[in-house]
């Protein structure tokens, strides 16, 4: 993990390596001024693991590397453990809102109406679709309860 001086410092530096491109004293000197606010110890770590991705790239056209101002920035993500998450991935049994009111039933005898169209019930607005992940028995008809199995579950028994 870097510091706010170490992270100033190594921008800084690639920006002014950008902008000397294949400039021997100012890459040296780039070089010189990042280690001496980092330190022989992390100059080539900092150097390796926070090399931006671009930087063989071009100034755009019609700009030279001294005309192209340069930005150097990086994303710094939190350490896994400090993460908050879920124990599982699917906390929530699956549901739709995106459906009719209700479906009808229409029979029909070649082209023509065979009775007369029938309502179904009305469709909740929530409707789940599928087991709910938090509940690991599930009551079924009679008194017997059965264990819900995922597919992982499943196919780790056949394997």
């Amino acid at each position: 993990m870097v510091d706010s001086d170490e992270l100033s410092a190594i921008k800084t530096y690639w920006q002014a390596v950008w902008s000397a491109d294949k400039d021997g004293v100012r890459l040296s000197h780039a070089w010189n001024e990042l280690l001496s606010v980092v330190g022989e110890m992390r100059v080539t770590e900092l150097i390796k693991d926070y090399k931006p991705a671009n930087i063989s790239d071009p100034p755009p056209d019609g700009l030279t590397r001294n005309e192209t101002i340069v930005r150097v920035e990086f994303v710094i993500f939190a350490k896994t453990e400090e993460l908050e998450t879920k124990l599982h991935a699917w906390s929530q049994p699956p549901s739709t809102s995106i459906l009719p009111e209700r479906f009808v039933f229409l029979a029909y005898q070649g082209d023509k109406l065979a009775m007369l169209p029938k309502l179904g019930n009305l469709i909740p607005p929530k409707l789940i679709l599928g087991p709910d992940p938090a509940v690991s028995r599930v009551k079924t008809s009679g008194s017997r309860q059965r264990k819900i199995q995922t597919p992982i579950q499943v196919f780790k028994k056949e394997t």
